[in-house]
């Protein structure tokens, strides 16, 4: 199965199943505006099962996927692995000569005196660079939170014309 969205995230922003739900929903309004029912977004919690060489396996994923959504947060510029998704994913781009979106979906109020190294403060200007989708207000929510579906909607909307211009 090829993964079309990559979704990178701290373990820890999942603790009470937020970014878990907002994979399931997104991915079903992305199957639903594209009309692609194999359209999947890639979510480490649900697509590494036990025993897989996760380290391999998330490399591959990142190689494959057609869109980059990362959930930032200071927790998210603090993780080095977070941080690595999207340099090998950006590297992948490079390698394709074509850039693939990076779509920053901000989780928690990011500044730049949260970069506590140049790598962070370079990672952050980076995607500084590109508008970023507010979700701060939402991310304690869960799908009976009234406007919910129709923020899942914008998104998905935002990542079908991203996955179109190419």
């Amino acid at each position: 199965m090829s993964y079309h969205i990559f979704i990178s995230y701290p373990r820890r922003t999942d603790e009470r199943g937020h970014v878990s739900d907002l994979c399931a929903h997104l991915e079903r309004e992305l199957q639903i505006k594209t009309g692609d029912k194999d359209l999947v977004v890639f979510q480490d919690r649900s697509h590494l099962e036990g025993g897989d060489p996760w380290s391999e396996k998330l490399e591959n994923e990142l190689r494959v996927a057609r869109a980059f959504l990362l959930l930032l947060s200071p927790l998210w510029l603090a993780s080095r692995w977070c941080r690595k998704e999207l340099q090998v994913y950006v590297s992948y781009s490079r390698a394709k000569e074509a850039e693939r979106p990076i779509i920053p979906l901000l989780w928690d109020e990011t500044e730049p005196t949260d970069a506590r190294t140049k790598e962070e403060a370079d990672i952050l200007t980076m995607i500084e660079t590109r508008q970023i989708v507010r979700w701060d207000v939402l991310r304690h929510q869960n799908s009976s939170y009234p406007g919910y579906y129709a923020a899942i909607s914008k998104l998905a909307e935002v990542i079908k014309r991203k996955l179109q211009a190419k």
